[in-house]
């Protein structure tokens, strides 16, 4: 029996959309012995689908409160939930690797003394490194400041170089 892997690949306009869709074609290229799922939006199913052997649509709006209802109901039955932004579903109780790509709202002068920061930003970074069996980060840099800033042990933690695509080849 294969393991199911679910990826929340519901951001795609972004770098997170970019890293996602890359992480998506690149599981398919491996036999791994897994099943590879994927959480989208409704626009963008047809596009994704063909990097998976099944999707889920939840066209909930990132950063609010229909996420943390609908993608848990989503990644239901899953083995591994991968989230690769720290939105992570407070309320999922299966196991969760998160990708938290920098720090931002804790470092940068320009976002961390903003509401969003105190009342969303700081709250769901905590929130993704306590509930995660793993976090993924782009550099040492970001894996220290991971470390240092939120609490984190380093083996916890990974930097994994994020891939090029072909064309930087």
């Amino acid at each position: 029996m294969k393991v199911r892997l679910t990826v929340d690949a519901r951001i795609w306009k972004t770098g997170i959309g970019t890293y996602t869709l890359n992480l998506l074609r690149a599981m398919r290229q491996v036999d791994g012995g897994f099943r590879v799922s994927a959480i989208v939006r409704a626009e963008t199913e047809g596009m994704i689908s063909e990097m998976c052997d099944e999707t889920r649509v939840v066209n909930a709006p990132i950063y609010g409160l229909q996420e943390q209802m609908r993608v848990p109901a989503a990644a239901r039955g899953c083995d591994l939930l991968h989230v690769p932004h720290y939105n992570v579903p407070a309320l999922y109780r299966g196991p969760m690797v998160v990708t938290i790509h920098d720090l931002t709202h804790v470092t940068d002068p320009e976002f961390r003394h903003t509401a969003k920061s105190w009342l969303y930003g700081r709250p769901m970074l905590k929130i993704a490194t306590l509930k995660a069996r793993h976090v993924i980060t782009d550099s040492e840099y970001s894996k220290q400041l991971i470390v240092n800033r939120l609490g984190v042990r380093p083996e916890k933690v990974s930097a994994i170089d994020l891939g090029k695509g072909p064309q930087f080849r």
